[in-house]
């Protein structure tokens, strides 16, 4: 098993006989481990899958705590969606986290950045020390692929109302100070453990946008096809990467 599915599968156990507050402490513990801290590519994995449990669990447990209210609900981790509009250019890419209510789909990217860093733009994370990371590019290019793939399940009373909301959660060592002007924290918020679940409450008497029932059978469809489109994700990811070291 690898360091990554063993972190997700340590958290989840810990989860089923502890509170989450205990949950998230113990997550909190893991990152600042220094076990394998001379191992860069170690730490970049391993803490960005304890930032997707630690957030999962969290949506897990809101959802086993008000079951009436999340009685629609359904998410999904590590979804892999390919560009259906451009099926020949091999793009294929994965969401962190998608939590899907009747009001809105709410796309979660998930970031782990060790040290000091401020959120600028639009959603830029640059660090004290290290570089800069624009997770709004990246994030929005991944929520217009999968807004084609759903755009069906909408209801057509509300097609013109904004069906998602983009959000960065950052579960990570050091401090996160957010500089952004107001209208850009609403276009793609950064939340962490302590308040990532306030989201669900600002749009819970908003209009139902979507179809829950075909929604979740085109993304159970979706989920089907893991195995064959992580092998072309990383595929992609690959040559994306080569091409740039060429350039």
């Amino acid at each position: 098993m690898s360091y990554k599915k063993e972190s997700n599968k340590t958290l989840k156990e810990y989860y089923k006989t502890h509170s989450i507050e205990d949950t998230i402490r113990v997550a909190k513990t893991m990152l600042y481990s220094d076990s394998y801290k001379d191992i860069k590519a170690f730490n970049a994995h391993v803490h960005g899958e304890i930032c997707e449990t630690v957030l999962e669990l969290l949506v897990m447990d809101y959802m086993k705590k008000n079951p009436v209210k999340t009685k629609e609900w359904f998410y999904s981790k590590g979804l892999i969606i390919k560009d259906i509009d451009n099926p020949s250019n091999g793009y294929f890419t994965e969401l962190d986290l998608t939590v899907f209510t009747p009001q809105k789909i709410f796309a979660f990217e998930c970031k782990s950045y060790g040290g000091d860093k401020k959120i600028t733009q639009k959603c830029m994370i640059q660090k004290k020390k290290g570089g800069r990371f624009d997770v709004y590019a990246q994030h929005e290019k991944h929520a217009r692929v999968l807004a084609k793939q759903l755009k069906a399940f909408r209801k057509s009373l509300y097609t013109d109302k904004p069906a998602y909301q983009l959000v960065l959660f950052d579960f990570a060592t050091g401090t996160t100070e957010d500089v952004r002007t107001s209208a850009n924290k609403l276009i793609m918020p950064c939340l962490n453990e302590a308040n990532v679940l306030n989201i669900f409450s600002v749009y819970e008497d908003g209009p139902v946008i979507w179809n829950m029932e075909y929604l979740s059978r085109a993304i159970k469809i979706i989920e089907r096809k893991h195995d064959s489109y992580a092998k072309k994700h990383l595929s992609y990811v690959r040559k994306l990467n080569a091409n740039r070291r060429n350039v």
